[in-house]
């Protein structure tokens, strides 16, 4: 029997058509002792790239050197804000507010980060 010629299929495009965000718990992770909250990485991902991409670029541009912003969308962690490729930032969610995709707490650490800005600036 001659053996038969690999199939020539076209593998699938990765998509973003699965966007719901996985359940998560708010407490503490076992496995980051003193971290409380999700790191942005396990919320559903933002529509477009690019879109996070320019968020994630404002957010390392407006950090400086704080490395936590507290508002009343809840506590954001800036664990590693060097450079894009090694972004990390944790969320704690207030209470009052559900899971949200990343674009949308990238934004929320944004305005938080900014209304800190205008508070120090005073």
């Amino acid at each position: 029997r001659a053996p038969t010629a690999p199939s020539r299929a076209v593998p699938a495009l990765a998509t973003r058509t699965g966007r719901e965000a996985p359940v998560v718990e708010t407490g503490s992770h076992e496995d980051r002792p003193g971290l409380a909250g999700v790191p942005l990485g396990d919320l559903a991902a933002c529509v477009t790239d690019r879109e996070e991409d320019r968020l994630k670029q404002a957010v390392v541009a407006a950090v400086k050197a704080q490395g936590e912003c507290v508002s009343s969308k809840g506590t954001y962690r800036f664990v590693e804000t060097k450079n894009l490729n090694a972004f990390l930032m944790w969320i704690e969610r207030a209470p009052s507010r559900g899971v949200e995709d990343r674009c949308t707490e990238l934004r929320y650490a944004l305005e938080c980060l900014e209304s800190a800005g205008r508070r120090a600036a005073r």
